[in-house]
């Protein structure tokens, strides 16, 4: 229940239009590739581009790259009809980004930026204001007395060209990043063996060249891309001999380079080579003191080399814009217009639904007054209708059967009350009757003064005297009345019987 309550919740501000579905668009010279999340599943969509129209993460050919923008467009709108602005998060070919990281002292806060902007002039390939450039602190340094600092530079003419191409197709760039950030960013988080807390390398072979990726903590500190034109050429085929001792000899520089600039041992080598990943951790094996392994997602799902970052910048789109404190090449105004774009989208919820809410309550009110004046006009007619001759002459003989019931009642309840006050003089008589050799044969009311008809006999004339003077003597009787022809004998059973009225004074009289 819990659970349920925190995805409801976390899912609150994209039903209210403060967020919106951000997705994942890698920019490499072979295609267009767009990843994003529905529910638990993630979804791909790709365009091929025509050869040359990207070189190297470099826009060549502006008019077929914008008509190959539109074309994946409609099949993201197929997707989310809603969309009208597709918001993206951009991976763009390492080859066209210059990665740099540095140290600082543990200067105080308060100058860390200035700090942070001398070291960028030093180590940016341009003039900073021919390049756009980011950076961010690594959150856990090597040592407590450092910062550790990567930087990223990207020319402005590039990044300018690019966001002016994509607002025409209808797509709104949020962050620019480096391919490298964004497979890092896969492994780290959806890897089915993440990186160790100390360092990891990750080699990536694809038909671009040679990519290797230094990892800290899972952060990425340094990329060395070796790609295949610039090894052998554009026409040369690539045999599988070269092809290792290309791998040998490229692992060999980034581990002297490592060497230099960090202590601690490279602790996992990750593989995202595909077809050609046995090879690779051959070659690794036979050729250095580590043990490679594949680049898994521990979801199972098996995807294509291209696909990884694309997959990784959708992941930071998933994430809060606030919170979000890595690497971002495009321009300052592009990101500020991405937050206004929110703001107006919040707003325009907003106006629409409370005009909607105000429509929905005068609807249900002028819905309720309507019934109830309707009620009112069926009671109206049933209480004149009430009102007619047939109707009191009905009502007056229910009345008259009413009184009737009521009558038959109370005799109902006075005979069930005598009945009850009969028991107690009952009692005593039987008693009396007893203790003078004298059997009951009647016991009645006669309904007058509380009085009582009893008979029985006895075996001689002296037991009937006695039972009734007892009778007389007790205090619960008066009136004993016992007349001398009443006691008749029987010669046949020599038994003598008897008749008398008494009245008890405890009696409710009816």
């Amino acid at each position: 229940m819990q659970l349920g309550l925190t995805k409801l919740a976390n899912r609150l501000p994209h039903f209210m239009g403060a967020t919106k579905l951000i997705g994942g668009l890698e920019i490499s010279d072979s295609g267009l590739r767009y990843v994003w999340k529905e529910g638990e599943e993630w979804k791909l969509i790709s365009q091929r581009l025509p050869v040359n129209v990207v070189v190297n993460g470099e826009i060549k050919d502006d008019g077929l790259f914008l008509e190959a923008l539109k074309i994946l467009k409609k099949q993201i709108d197929k997707g989310h009809t809603s969309f009208h602005v597709v918001p993206v998060i951009v991976s763009l070919a390492s080859s066209e980004v210059y990665l740099q990281s540095f140290k600082l002292p543990n200067v105080r806060e308060e100058e860390l930026d200035k700090s942070i902007q001398l070291n960028l002039q030093m180590v940016s390939p341009s003039p900073l204001d021919e390049v756009y450039a980011s950076w961010q602190i690594s959150p856990e340094p090597e040592d407590k007395y450092t910062y550790e600092v990567l930087s990223a530079f990207l020319k402005r003419g590039l990044v300018d060209k690019l966001e002016d191409l994509l607002h025409k197709a209808r797509f709104r760039p949020i962050i620019l990043e480096s391919r490298a950030m964004a497979i890092s960013r896969a492994l780290r988080e959806l890897g089915n063996e993440p990186p160790s807390d100390k360092a990891s390398l990750l080699l990536m072979i694809d038909d671009e060249g040679i990519d290797f990726l230094v990892l800290r903590r899972g952060q990425l500190y340094f990329e060395y891309l070796q790609l295949w034109k610039n090894l052998y050429g554009d026409s040369h085929k690539l045999s599988v001999d070269e092809f290792k001792e290309s791998v040998i000899r490229s692992m060999h520089q980034v581990m002297s380079f490592y060497g230099q600039r960090w202590k601690d041992p490279l602790q996992d080598v990750f593989v995202l080579a595909h077809s050609l990943s046995n090879e690779v951790q051959d070659v690794i094996s036979k050729n250095f003191n580590l043990q490679a392994k594949l680049f898994v997602l521990k979801s199972g799902v098996s995807l294509g080399t291209e696909w990884y970052a694309a997959l990784g910048s959708a992941l930071r789109g998933e994430k809060p814009r606030r919170k979000d404190q890595e690497i971002s090449l495009l321009s300052m105004g592009a990101q500020e217009e991405y937050r206004w774009e929110r703001v107006i989208d919040f707003l325009n919820f907003w106006g629409l639904l409370i005009p909607s809410t105000l429509v929905i309550t005068m609807i249900a009110i002028f819905a309720t007054s309507y019934v109830v004046r309707q009620e009112d006009v069926r009671t109206t007619e049933l209480l004149s209708s009430i009102g007619s001759s047939q109707q009191i002459e009905i009502l007056d003989e229910l009345g008259e059967k009413a009184k009737s019931f009521n009558q038959q009642a109370d005799v109902i309840r006075g005979i069930i009350g005598n009945k009850q006050s009969s028991i107690a003089p009952l009692r005593s008589v039987i008693n009396i009757a007893g203790n003078n050799q004298v059997d009951i044969t009647r016991f009645a009311s006669s309904n007058i003064g509380g009085e009582y008809v009893i008979s029985g006999n006895s075996s001689s004339q002296d037991n009937i005297i006695g039972f009734k003077n007892e009778l007389s003597s007790d205090g619960q009787f008066q009136n004993v009345n016992l007349p001398p022809a009443s006691i008749q004998g029987s010669p046949q059973s020599g038994t003598y019987s008897f008749s008398m009225t008494v009245a008890f004074i405890s009696a409710n009289t009816p």
